[in-house]
């Protein structure tokens, strides 16, 4: 389980530094509103 939690931390973390780079859009506050929830 850590290590599926791990591997999707990564990727919703590559994700919202993705989409802050392209901060045209508030995107990277949801990414991170769901971070936050699966922690």
């Amino acid at each position: 389980m850590s290590e599926v939690g791990l591997v999707l931390e990564l990727i919703f973390f590559d994700a919202a530094t993705l989409a802050f780079y392209a901060s045209d859009r508030p995107t990277w506050g949801l990414v991170f509103g769901i971070v936050v929830l699966l922690h």
